[in-house]
């Protein structure tokens, strides 16, 4: 896309899809997953639990779903923060790794996005880089 041509971002995909009907077909993981849906979309509830129910985010790494105040997502078991600006609330969520123990002998970083957004439930990702890197 031209936007992400002007930010110097490669390897985007734009897919423009029903995100109910995209998130049970998707296959990629992400480090970041934002979402911003209409406020009056009917199931944006549930969004957060597919989310984590599809394994699509990265552990260690956040979901973040733009909301109006009349949704309160703070009892989702992956609930982790809420800011708001006026009647716009972002609420953040991610896996814990710290409960998750790993023996590697790397650490695998990749910059990954998906990103939803109100224009006809567009859905777009792209992956910038992967390094690995010794772990210490």
């Amino acid at each position: 896309t031209l936007e992400s041509k002007r930010l110097g971002l490669r390897n985007v995909k734009m897919v423009r899809a029903n995100v109910f009907d995209f998130l049970p077909l998707c296959k990629e993981k992400f480090d970041i997953i934002f979402a911003d849906p209409p406020y009056a979309l009917e199931g944006i509830e549930t969004i957060p639990a597919k989310i984590f129910e599809q394994d699509i985010l990265n552990h260690d790494c956040y979901f973040i779903l733009e909301h109006g105040d009349e949704h309160s997502f703070s009892n989702h078991p992956h609930f982790f923060k809420e800011k708001h600006y006026g009647r716009v609330h972002f609420s953040f969520f991610k896996y814990d790794l710290s409960i998750l123990m790993c023996s590697c002998n790397y650490l695998h970083i990749c910059q990954a996005v998906l990103s939803f957004d109100n224009s006809r439930f567009g859905v777009s990702w792209c992956v910038q880089t992967v390094t690995v890197l010794p772990n210490k």
